[in-house]
């Protein structure tokens, strides 16, 4: 029988493109870069799984380097699954000389054909760790990544925890995604990587620049937090989480962006790679490799039965500005069901009831107008989109408009009408937004519902699980510290709203649990 173990579970990628306004100080990003220097790794070994990781972005096993573990299942056993994986983020940049740029952030991994300056050697383009962000060591080769039951590797204040007025840097306590000093985790390592060191769209004839305020960030102007959790419960024993927090720090909108890893599979160990196979699983989201004949190789000793190694991609970014509930937990609280007749193509006509909406608003704000006969036209993500009487209106797929002025943005507009109806080259296949909640700009109905577009950053405990006897611990996570919002009765959220521009702000603290930060079932994925 074989066991399909989860080695990286649960990559979970949010709050991206989202920019940190509103500090109070000079956010720690702007004046730390990351730097090569800085480069440090450690051993994740808190359950069944055993990997070398790495703060720049690179999990497993370097070059020519013998104690690093690659994936290793069970711990202790030998039994290597994974060689090198390494994470990516990229993003569809339009210059003003109207060139499109597809910049990609990428880890130095053993792979080759990684970017380096081509005049230093040493200045690598692409993710490098953020300096004091772990104890720092005189010995390079024996830096190590900050992780939580190793206090000697802790720096003695944190950067990004400065602001926090109540105990700034919370020296010598754990900065835990869960709080202050919060060891929920049998294991939790942490860092702070950006791609500020990548010039290769600077030093061209057109550059691009993330930062017009900034001409010394590079990249695409990602700065991110990384965390790994390891829990030794029976339940999650096999599985290694990964959560990346990726923030646009730059001046630039990106209206497309893609999140991507790769992954360098040894199922059955280095000597029998040859009959290794991948397959992705839609229903599941998961990525899982086999061994075809369930023998394996490790070091020159055959072993068998050879597990499987999973995948899966838990979170990503939440859509709370579509007017669908993507993740279908909006049942009992109001609503209609998408259908057919809804998405239905429709020729406009002088007068006709449809929905506007404000696209410059925090929440896409919608009305409910009569068609004028002059035509609609709207700017939306630096596109010009103008609708005449007489136009027939179907939704486009991924280009952030309202197309068929029904209040939705980019559903799915497939139905069984014989018709490719999203142009991919097939027709009547299943549209999974069929049957799902959705709110009705025209009648009202799902305004109320809070789990259809709700959000990590809007201050509302959307599924009501805020316990006021347990979660009523303050903005830094830890009871007992008297701070900002400790013991008043109601959520607090590691965002507040910025009464300037009506758009919620970071504070840069977690926030209380089961509210926004810390509570994943509040987003719309």
């Amino acid at each position: 029988m074989k066991n399909i173990f989860t080695f990286i579970a649960a990559t979970a990628f949010v709050i991206l493109l989202m920019t940190i306004e509103g500090q109070t100080q000079t956010p720690f990003y702007q004046t730390i870069r990351g730097d090569i220097n800085s480069r440090a790794g450690n051993v994740h070994s808190g359950n069944q799984v055993r990997t070398s990781f790495f703060n720049y972005g690179f999990i497993g096993r370097r070059s020519g380097r013998a104690d690093d573990f690659g994936g290793e299942w069970p711990i202790n056993s030998g039994h290597e699954y994974v060689g090198d994986i390494s994470v990516m983020v990229g993003a569809q940049v339009r210059l003003p000389s109207g060139r499109i740029l597809t910049p990609v952030t990428v880890a130095d991994g053993p792979r080759g054909s990684n970017e380096y300056n081509p005049n230093d050697p040493n200045d690598f383009w692409g993710w490098e760790p953020l300096p004091q962000f772990a104890r720092e060591s005189s010995d390079p080769d024996s830096q190590l990544v900050a992780m939580s039951h190793l206090p000697d590797t802790w720096p003695n204040r944190w950067p990004d925890r400065l602001n926090d007025v109540s105990d700034p840097g919370w020296d010598n306590q754990w900065n835990g995604f869960f709080g202050k000093d919060q060891f929920n985790a049998d294991q939790e390592s942490f860092w702070w990587m950006d791609d500020s060191r990548d010039r290769e769209f600077i030093l061209t004839n057109d550059p691009f620049y993330p930062d017009s305020a900034d001409q010394t960030r590079g990249g695409l102007g990602l700065v991110s937090s990384v965390r790994g959790f390891q829990w030794s419960q029976a339940l999650a024993q096999n599985t290694l989480f990964w959560l990346y927090e990726v923030t646009n720090v730059g001046t630039t909108d990106y209206n497309k962006a893609v999140f991507g890893v790769i992954v360098g599979t040894i199922i059955g160990g280095d000597g029998d790679t040859g009959d290794d196979n991948s397959r992705f699983e839609l229903a599941e989201d998961i990525t899982y490799s086999w061994d075809n004949d369930g023998s394996g190789n490790s070091g020159g000793t055959i072993f068998s039965p050879v597990d499987v190694l999973g995948y899966a991609f838990l979170e990503s970014p939440g859509n709370q500005v579509n007017g669908v509930d993507d993740d279908s937990d909006g049942n009992g609280s109001g609503g209609d069901v998408l259908d057919a007749n809804f998405l239905r193509s429709k020729i406009v006509t002088s007068g006709m009831d449809v929905i506007s909406i404000d696209y410059t608003s925090a929440n896409f704000d919608r009305e409910l107008i009569s068609f004028p006969a002059e035509g609609l036209t709207y700017i939306v993500n630096s596109d010009t989109f103008t609708i005449n009487v007489g136009d027939t209106l179907i939704e486009l797929i991924g280009n952030g408009f309202d197309d068929n002025l029904n209040g939705l943005i980019d559903e799915n507009p497939e139905i069984n009408d014989g018709i490719d109806n999203n142009g991919n080259g097939l027709i009547d296949e299943d549209n999974p937004q069929i049957g799902r909640l959705f709110v009705n700009y025209f009648t009202g109905e799902g305004l109320d519902n809070p789990m259809i577009d709700e959000g990590r950053d809007d201050l509302i405990d959307n599924d009501g699980d805020w316990n006021a006897g347990t979660d009523d611990v303050g903005l830094d996570g830890q009871a007992d510290t008297f701070d900002e919002g400790e013991g008043d009765g109601v959520p607090t959220s590691g965002f507040r709203l910025d009464p300037v521009t009506g758009r919620t702000i970071d504070t840069g603290l977690p926030g209380e649990p089961n509210i926004d930060k810390t509570d994943i079932d509040e987003s719309d994925q």
